[in-house]
């Protein structure tokens, strides 16, 4: 029950309204799907880049995730793990301990970011001992 309708609210800008930010992630899903990961992660680092101020944090998060796996495939590691920095303290713990102060809610929807954030940290990580 908190809800409320306290804060500053932000007009997203062009192509960051729900509609377009909806079929960018389509357009990236069907490239990283056809393996085509150059042209996907333009597609995805344009709309992070672009909506970053106006996305909500599980979507942030999902999108920051999304770009992360791009990055690996195209053997970018470094660029992996610097998109995925936000996470990486949070990460480092069990996700029990990471999501313990969140209302339950919360603590579902970022358990899954993190749970994928850690993944991709660690595929990355791996690559860059190599």
């Amino acid at each position: 029950m908190r809800a409320g309708f306290d804060g500053l609210y932000l007009k997203p800008v062009r192509g960051c309204e729900n509609i377009d930010r909806q079929a960018t992630k389509d357009k990236f899903k069907h490239l990283y799907d056809s393996k085509n990961y150059r042209d996907a992660r333009l597609t995805i680092e344009t709309l992070l880049n672009s909506c970053s101020t106006t996305l909500g944090q599980y979507e942030l998060g999902a999108i920051r995730n999304d770009l992360a796996i791009t990055q690996y495939h195209l053997g970018d590691f470094s660029g992996c793990l610097n998109t995925l920095e936000p996470y990486a303290k949070d990460a480092a713990m069990t996700t029990n301990d990471a999501v313990k102060d969140y209302p339950p809610a919360d603590a579902e929807a970022y358990s899954g970011i993190l749970d994928a954030a850690r993944t991709n940290i660690n595929l990355c990580h791996k690559k860059l001992r190599k």
